[in-house]
């Protein structure tokens, strides 16, 4: 198993491709009560697939991205703009790890609105990483 996380890594990538950066328009894992516009990665759970000499090898990590907001076309817009960069991420290493793809499960899909009245809009992916082929 990677000891990164998937949402960080994932983050990283998504920060590097839209030009953003950590801890001011996307977070991992803990969302900032401000500002109102925001994205965050979480991780959700690792599936592990493959072994060689007894170690997994490969993993299936899943996680979310959830974007956050007071005007709903932009959040849905922004949601749909990270799912289309996940769709896109494939051959990239990190460190530790060599991702094939982080393919998108489910979204954008609204999930209503927190209680600030901010607009919720999610996308689902499950990721395929190897262990131990990064750079």
């Amino acid at each position: 198993m990677s000891e990164t996380s998937a949402a960080m890594e994932v983050a990283e990538q998504i920060a590097s491709e839209l030009g953003w950066t950590l801890g001011v328009q996307l977070f991992i894992s803990r969302e900032p009560e401000m500002p109102d516009d925001v994205t965050t990665v979480y991780d959700v759970n690792t599936t592990r697939r493959g072994y060689v000499d007894g170690t997994p090898d490969w993993e299936e990590p899943t996680g979310q991205v959830r974007c956050r907001g007071r005007d709903y076309s932009e959040v849905w817009a922004r949601a749909a703009g990270v799912a289309a960069e996940l769709k896109g991420m494939a051959g990239w290493k990190t460190a530790e790890a060599r991702y094939d793809g982080v393919p998108v499960v489910s979204g954008p899909a609204y999930i209503g609105v927190d209680q600030k009245g901010r607009q919720l809009v999610v996308v689902n992916f499950r990721a395929a990483r190897q262990r131990g082929a990064g750079h």
